[in-house]
């Protein structure tokens, strides 16, 4: 790190992660990032910040987001768009039902005793800003940015560093008022060391198909359906991986030539099994098609946070995306022809945080 003297901790320091269930990938992050702290000699515990508050404020909150996202997306996109306008505004907003939140997080503090407190989720990192800012918070906070597109809900007032995936949104964030920012490997599992052939041998898949993957998320949110849809019109063999979404699993068995498929514990096997992952959200599935070496297309991207991630993707050569049958259609034909790789390069997210040490 540039400023080995910001974050000094002892050298088997006790770290608190907050991540979030709002979505897999928050939690996934915080997870990861425990396990690349934890080789590296850290006390590490991960929380979900939804789970801070007492009685069933946390499930709400993601109950209602979820409904929002899935049913009203334009609610959503207005509501990011006016934070992105207006940050102040929202950002007094979060304050003022932060505090089951903060009353959980000081429990957590009193009996793990960290030494340094991470957030891979927006939310938690404002709230332990303003605790650090506020002088009620004595050890440092570094926030974690799971999301490509830099938004000002990521910028935690009064965290000591934030570690974003791309410089791209590094500066943006730094231009948003974040003082220190620096860019580390996107916090996801190591790809699978098995080779294309071998990962759709050990799936069951046949190895001479072009094989597309279309991945819903964990709650099968977005045009997913569609997508598939198109894709198996190209001729392509398609899955889709539906997460927890019975529903799209209902959906998509309906499709003629289209294959659900529930839950996964193998997503870096159907990573690397895939020549194309589409893809709405832009997060943790997208990073680790990216780290994997698996194009990725972004199709009609979520409302929001969806669209942001996009359009930095984009513009950085990590993604195609696509907003129409004619474009997602193209789009894999034009892939499969190619099959051009990019992959991202940084420092490790735990070096970043325990560099000081």
């Amino acid at each position: 790190m540039a400023e080995s003297n910001v974050l000094e901790f002892p050298h088997h320091p006790r770290v608190l992660i907050v991540g979030s269930t709002m979505g897999a990938g928050h939690m996934t992050a915080a997870q990861v990032f425990g396990e690349h702290l934890q080789r590296r000699g850290a006390h590490v515990r991960v929380v979900d910040y939804l789970a801070l508050p007492r009685g069933p404020f946390g499930r709400l909150s993601r109950g209602v987001y979820r409904f929002v996202l899935a049913r009203i997306p334009w609610l959503y996109d207005w509501f990011m768009r006016s934070w992105m306008r207006h940050p102040w505004a929202f950002e007094r907003v979060a304050a003022a039902g932060g505090g089951g939140y903060a009353r959980g997080l000081r429990r957590e503090m009193h009996a793990f005793g960290p030494d340094v407190v991470i957030s891979t989720y927006n939310l938690a990192g404002q709230l332990l800003g303003r605790l650090r800012q506020r002088g009620q918070l004595d050890v440092p906070v570094a926030v974690y940015v799971t999301d490509a597109g830099a938004h000002p809900y990521w910028v935690a007032k009064g965290a000591d560093l934030h570690l974003a995936p791309l410089e791209a949104t590094a500066e943006a964030l730094r231009q948003m008022g974040a003082p220190r920012v620096d860019v580390v490997d996107p916090l996801v599992a190591a790809p699978t060391p098995l080779n294309q052939e071998q990962a759709r041998q050990d799936l069951g898949l046949p190895v001479d198909e072009f094989i597309v993957i279309v991945h819903g998320g964990s709650w099968g949110v977005g045009a997913v359906a569609d997508a598939a849809r198109v894709v198996t019109s190209t001729g392509a063999r398609t899955y889709v991986l539906c997460g927890n979404s019975s529903r799209l699993a209902a959906s998509v068995t309906q499709l003629p030539g289209c294959h659900a498929v529930g839950w996964t514990d193998q997503m870096n096997e159907w990573l690397k099994a895939a020549d194309v992952v589409i893809d709405s959200a832009g997060g943790t599935t997208c990073w680790e098609a990216i780290v994997a070496g698996t194009p990725i297309i972004l199709h009609q991207p979520l409302a929001g946070h969806g669209r942001l991630n996009a359009a930095t993707l984009q513009a950085t050569g990590l993604a195609a995306v696509s907003y129409g049958e004619e474009d997602l259609a193209l789009a894999v034909h034009r892939i499969g022809s190619s099959r051009s790789r990019q992959v991202v390069h940084g420092v490790d997210a735990a070096d970043a945080v325990l560099a000081a040490a």
